[in-house]
């Protein structure tokens, strides 16, 4: 489940720049993502560390996509068609599969998992 694994690397990457806990935390995800799954996973992989008892808002991110009639951006999913003029789009900015970002901790830096290699 590739779900549970890119928010488990987000939140294990922001608890490593942690050295006291955080009040919250922003859990940013894909489209893609079941942020039922994203929940749990974040939980999950929080515990035991200075983002367990961290306040959590979860946000699902849209992609950048153009759309190929008539060139408009927009964000949406991999399926959204053109607000504009209906027509298919591409994306051209994925969303992050997990993001994390802490609030209210000496070291709130963003933190993504690695880039894997595709």
């Amino acid at each position: 489940m590739h779900e549970w694994g890119a928010v488990t690397a987000a939140v294990q990457a922001a608890a490593r720049l942690l050295d006291a806990p955080a009040a919250g935390a922003e859990l940013r995800i894909a489209p893609s993502i079941d942020p039922e799954v994203a929940r749990q996973a974040f939980a999950a992989a929080a515990a035991g560390t200075p983002l367990a008892t961290a306040a959590v808002r979860l946000l699902v991110v849209s992609h950048e996509l153009a759309c190929l009639d008539c060139s408009r951006r927009y964000p949406g999913t991999e399926l959204t068609p053109c607000p504009a003029c209906a027509g298919d789009g591409l994306v051209i900015r994925k969303a992050p599969q997990a993001e994390v970002t802490v609030m209210g901790a000496p070291h709130s830096a963003p933190a993504s998992p690695p880039k894997q290699a595709s």
